[in-house]
C-alpha cells in the first residue's frame, strides 16, 4: 500500500501531539488516594513536563477514576505535545502507558485542501 505525506516537514514538526492511554484496574487506580491524586498532579505540572521536554495539553479521565467504580479497567487518556513517544512514556514511569503520535484534525484537513 502506498501512501503520501499530506503535511509537509515542518507542518508536521510544529503539529506533533501524543495520546497517551493509560489503563489500570479499579484496586491499582492512582485516585483511591490522595497521595497518588498529588503525585500524578506533580508528573504532569508544567515544570516537570518541560524537564522531559514536553508540554501537558489536557486530560481526559474515565469518570470511573472519579467515583472509584468497579468493574471494567478504568482508562485516562493525557495530550502532550513535543518530545517523542519515548519522552512521553518516560514521563509517566512508574505507570505504564500507550502512546501514539497524532496530527489535530484541522491541520490535517487543512493540508489536504
Amino acid at each position: 500500500m502506498r501512501t503520501r505525506n499530506l503535511l509537509g516537514k515542518q507542518a508536521l514538526l510544529a503539529a506533533m501531539l501524543y495520546l497517551a492511554h493509560q489503563r489500570h484496574k479499579p484496586e491499582e487506580c492512582p485516585g483511591n488516594t490522595p497521595k497518588h491524586v498529588r503525585e500524578m498532579s506533580e508528573m504532569l505540572s508544567p515544570e516537570s513536563m518541560s524537564r522531559m521536554g514536553l508540554k501537558f495539553v489536557d486530560a481526559y479521565i474515565d469518570h470511573a477514576c472519579m467515583v472509584q467504580a468497579s468493574g471494567p479497567d478504568h482508562v485516562c487518556s493525557f495530550l502532550l505535545e513535543g518530545g517523542s513517544e519515548q519522552a512521553v512514556a518516560d514521563a509517566f514511569k512508574p505507570f505504564p502507558v500507550e502512546v501514539k503520535s497524532i496530527v489535530s484534525w484541522g491541520r490535517f484537513a487543512e493540508s489536504a485542501t
